[in-house]
C-alpha cells in the first residue's frame, strides 16, 4: 500500500453528546429515514463512550479538547456498531455521517470540526522518515494501538469517486487529504495557504516518506477539500458527500 499522508498532523479523539447534522428535521423521504437511523446509532456509539472509566477520566484531563473529540470519533468507528451502519449507506453517506459527529463534537465549530474529522480518517499509524545519517523515525500520528488503528482503518469509506480503485484501500487515504486541505483552508491562510502546505507535503513525501509518493490525486483531493471549505463559508449545512463522486482528477 502506497504510504501518502496529507500532513503530521497528530493524532485522536473524545467527548460530546447531540447531533448537529444537515438532515431535514423530518424525513423527506426512505433515503432520510435510513439516514436518521444510521445517525442515531452513531450518537448511541459516541454516547456510550462516555461511561466512567480512570484511565478514560485521566486522559480527559491531560488532552486538548480537539484530541478528545478525536480519539471519541475514533472509538465510534471501531465499535461493532458501526458495521451496522456500514451496511445501510453508502459510502459517501457515511463520510456525510462522520463528519455531522465531529461537528457535534466541536460544538458547531467548522474549524475544529474539520481538525477532528481529519484526525478521525487518518489512514496511518506511524509516519516513517528517513533522516540520513541516521536511518528511519518514526512518528506516531495516533493514540490508537496497532489492532486498534486496523480495526478503524479497515472501516473507514473508500469508494468515493468514479476512478476509485478496487482494492481493498480504495480511496479511504483521500480522506484526510480532503479534510486536512479543509481545516488549512478555513485558517488565516485560506486556500493559498492550503495549496503551498499541500505541494510542500507532496514534494516531502516522495523525498522523505519511506514509501512515499507525489501522487496527483492527493493533490486533488486537496483541491475538493478546499472546494468543501469556501463552500461552507456560504452555506454551514454543506455536506462533504457534494464534492466527492466523478474522477477525482476532474473537479467536483
Amino acid at each position: 500500500m502506497k504510504r501518502r499522508i496529507l500532513i503530521p498532523l497528530l493524532i485522536a479523539s473524545a467527548m460530546a453528546a447531540g447531533a448537529l447534522h444537515a438532515l431535514p428535521r423530518k424525513p423527506a423521504s426512505d433515503r432520510d429515514s435510513i439516514l436518521f437511523r444510521a445517525e442515531r446509532i452513531l450518537v448511541e456509539i459516541r454516547e456510550s463512550y462516555h461511561r466512567f472509566s480512570l484511565g478514560r477520566n485521566a486522559r480527559d484531563i491531560i488532552l486538548p479538547d480537539f484530541l478528545r473529540d478525536a480519539l471519541e470519533l475514533q472509538a465510534m468507528i471501531r465499535d461493532d456498531r458501526f458495521e451496522t451502519v456500514r451496511a445501510i449507506v453508502t459510502d459517501e453517506e457515511l463520510v456525510d455521517l462522520i463528519y455531522w459527529q465531529a461537528m457535534a463534537v466541536s460544538d458547531g465549530d467548522v474549524r475544529r470540526g474539520l481538525l477532528v474529522m481529519t484526525l478521525a480518517v487518518m489512514d496511518h499509524w506511524k509516519l516513517g522518515l528517513r533522516l540520513r545519517p541516521f536511518g528511519i523515525l518514526r512518528l506516531p500520528l495516533t493514540l490508537e494501538s496497532e489492532d486498534e488503528f486496523r480495526v478503524r482503518a479497515s472501516r473507514l469509506p473508500r469508494n468515493l469517486f468514479g476512478d476509485t480503485p478496487s482494492d481493498a484501500y480504495g480511496d479511504r487515504d483521500k480522506l484526510q487529504h480532503f479534510f486536512g486541505s479543509a481545516y488549512l483552508t478555513e485558517g488565516p491562510g485560506g486556500k493559498t495557504f492550503a495549496d503551498a502546505t499541500g505541494e510542500f507535503v507532496e514534494w516531502g513525501e516522495s523525498a522523505f516518506v519511506v514509501g512515499g509518493v507525489n501522487d496527483v490525486r492527493d493533490v486533488a483531493a486537496n483541491r475538493r477539500g478546499q472546494a468543501f471549505a469556501r463552500a461552507l463559508t456560504a452555506n454551514p449545512d454543506a455536506r462533504p458527500s457534494d464534492f466527492l463522486g466523478g474522477d477525482l482528477k476532474q473537479s467536483p
